[in-house]
């Protein structure tokens, strides 16, 4: 699987590519998606600033609040992907906000590396059509831990 990432980031953090890419190929691995082995895959991942992240979260999600990740995926869920599957495939936009991620992280005693990880694994696995539940948190906690 070969992955593309588009990156843009709009803030002072300095969150390399390839620590991004590692996260996003990683968890791809976890997530039992297979059919995509052979694609290669596109994503594009924002860093944004917790005002950005709060007014686009009103805006999609009827939310007025900061939040550490959004995604926006092209495709409803695994099988609507499969579908699609081609030579390569744009899996969606993923938001983050470093600065609540880094605060989250300050707050509960754990290291902000592995948290930003597992925001983003997070991100990646809405993408791919998963829910909140015991299957999506296992797996992001998998993936943070081997970063």
């Amino acid at each position: 699987m070969k992955i593309i990432l588009e990156y843009n980031n709009s803030t002072r953090s300095s969150v390399d590519r390839s620590f991004l890419k590692s996260v996003i190929e990683k968890t791809l691995q976890e997530s039992g998606c297979d059919f995509l082995c052979d694609a290669s895959v596109r994503v594009s991942v924002a860093l944004v600033s917790p005002e950005k992240i709060q007014e686009i979260n009103k805006i999609y999600r009827g939310q007025d609040n900061i939040t550490d990740v959004l995604s926006f995926s092209e495709y409803k869920n695994k099988s609507e992907l499969r579908k699609a599957l081609g030579d390569e495939v744009f899996l969606g936009e993923i938001l983050l906000c470093y600065d609540d991620i880094m605060c989250y992280a300050k707050s509960m005693r754990v290291d902000g590396k592995e948290e930003f990880a597992c925001a983003l694994s997070h991100g990646v696995l809405h993408l791919l059509g998963l829910r909140h539940g015991e299957r999506m948190f296992s797996i992001q906690k998998r993936v943070s831990e081997q970063i």
